[in-house]
């Protein structure tokens, strides 16, 4: 999706999904924007349905916006039931904004090898207001979180977590002059 500004509002969503089924992977998710808001339960994901051995992996979601994106009350993810996850990138140069919010990759399968996606953020600003960015796993290794922001604010209520239920914990980096958490 290309455009200037991109506003989903009201529950819109914009979804790519493999089937309980399939052996393909989900597609992955595209956005280049001017500015992107997303707001009143709307989400952006990529969901790997698979329940076989053999499922594919949860799309990737790139998101390059020209200045912001700010989320309230909504959701950018990935999710795998028995694959591996997809990754997450949101580049704004201005400022990322999470307002009761989650950017979270999600992998519930309980094979080892079934890793959390990773997440890669990168803005000016970037600001979680009782939000979650989180990259999960079952059985698998927890996802990367990479944050490199000049100013990283997270109020008590939000949650930045990289975990495993029983594999390996995933890793959390922050890269910020200027952090309140």
């Amino acid at each position: 999706l290309n455009g200037g500004i991109v506003r989903l509002t009201n529950g819109a969503s914009i979804k790519s999904q493999s089937e309980t089924f399939s052996t393909g992977s989900a597609g992955d998710i595209t956005i280049n924007a001017e500015r992107l808001t997303l707001a009143n339960r709307s989400e952006i994901s990529s969901s790997s349905l698979g329940i076989s051995a053999d499922a594919g992996d949860a799309g990737n979601i790139t998101i390059q916006s020209g200045s912001t994106v700010l989320l309230n009350d909504s959701s950018i993810t990935t999710e795998a039931s028995e694959a591996s996850g997809g990754k997450i990138v949101v580049n704004a140069p201005e400022m990322i904004r999470l307002t009761n919010s989650r950017i979270s990759t999600s992998v519930k399968g309980v094979a080892g090898d079934s890793d959390g996606g990773n997440i890669s953020i990168d803005p000016q600003f970037f600001i979680l207001q009782n939000s979650q960015l989180i990259a999960q796993a079952n059985a698998g290794a927890g996802g990367a979180i990479n944050v490199i922001a000049g100013v990283f604010i997270a109020d008590p209520r939000s949650l930045v977590s990289a975990t495993s239920e029983s594999g390996p914990q995933g890793t959390v980096n922050i890269q910020s002059p200027v952090q309140n958490v």
